[in-house]
């Protein structure tokens, strides 16, 4: 019914292709990569978070921190059915 719609609202993306979905939040500069800070994706057995970053043409060099579910992951992480995946870029000074 509602296939291939997305609503934009206020900094929130929301695919309404189905459920479940996974939650994508991108911290501070990878916003820059992305069309909104957080966004919601389609779950699907096999997903990954970098399945994800490629989807939205992220380099994963630029990710310093992934976090599922509250927990350090990497990259290559298999997600669940209603996970949360923060994306933090890679962190410097000194």
């Amino acid at each position: 019914m509602f296939s291939d719609i997305k609503f934009i609202l206020a900094n929130t993306i929301i695919c309404l292709e189905g459920r479940p979905i996974i939650t994508v939040r991108f911290i501070s500069a990878l916003q820059d990569y992305v069309p909104a800070a957080e966004v919601k994706v389609k779950y699907y057995p096999g997903l990954t978070v970098r399945t994800i970053l490629e989807e939205y043409k992220l380099p994963a060099g630029q990710v310093g921190l992934v976090l599922v579910d509250q927990k350090a992951e990497t990259v290559d992480c298999a997600l669940k059915d209603n996970s949360t995946v923060e994306l933090y870029p890679i962190f410097g000074g000194g």
